[in-house]
């Protein structure tokens, strides 16, 4: 399954994830084990996959709800 079939928003800017990317690698080239914080909002509403670049077996799909629109299942974690 191509992510670009789930991916809702084909105008998604990748820079601030692209950038994480850089940081982390810089991070492990130093051997820095302190712990990194990063936080992205979603501005748009829409479905979103990401998968390690190691392993496109390991996705993370995130669904950003708009404006009225609920889960079907509010109560469940997945």
């Amino acid at each position: 399954m191509k992510d670009s079939v789930i991916n809702s928003n084909e105008e998604f800017d990748y820079g601030a994830f692209l950038t994480l990317e850089t940081e982390m690698r810089i991070k492990i080239s130093k051997s820095d084990l302190t712990p990194s914080l990063f936080a992205f909002t979603f501005n748009h509403a829409g479905n979103y996959v990401f998968h390690d670049h190691t392993n496109s077996q390991k996705i993370m799909i995130v669904t950003v709800k708009g404006v009225g629109e609920e889960c079907t299942d509010p109560d469940r974690y997945v």
